[in-house]
């Protein structure tokens, strides 16, 4: 990918993920990874929030939207979703997007509360596949 597409990409995936924290105000965002960012033209994410339904069987929820007038998009937003147990049963399992966000994912986000930090680090851990 080119160094200015990238540094579109990079400041079209910032604004997402500050949009997506003032969205979900019934939800805390935890975590976001940005995941095959090889794309030139679509962006997937994963994001991890407290208080987002569980199925309690690693399940991750997944939409895809096109561009709009607040996010000029150059192709489609992946957007995966996902509560904290979900997510790490979801990376215990070795779902397949886990698996890909894992071999060239970057967390792009991370809740900074104090009270989300033991929280959060253990997102990361299981991302990681640490225990």
């Amino acid at each position: 990918m080119g160094k200015t597409l990238h540094l579109k990409m990079d400041a079209l995936v910032r604004d997402l993920v500050q949009a997506h924290r003032q969205l979900q105000e019934e939800h805390e965002l935890l975590l976001v990874i940005w995941h095959d960012r090889g794309s030139r033209k679509d962006i997937n994410l994963l994001e991890v929030f407290e208080g987002w339904p569980e199925s309690g069987i690693g399940e991750l929820d997944s939409y895809a939207y096109g561009p709009s007038a607040t996010f000029p998009l150059p192709g489609r937003l992946h957007l995966t979703l996902a509560g904290p147990k979900d997510f790490r049963e979801a990376c215990q399992r070795g779902h397949p997007l886990i698996l890909r966000a894992r071999a060239d994912g970057e967390i792009v986000f991370e809740a900074s509360a104090k009270s989300r930090k033991r929280s959060v680090e253990s997102l990361k851990k299981a991302f990681h596949g640490e225990s």
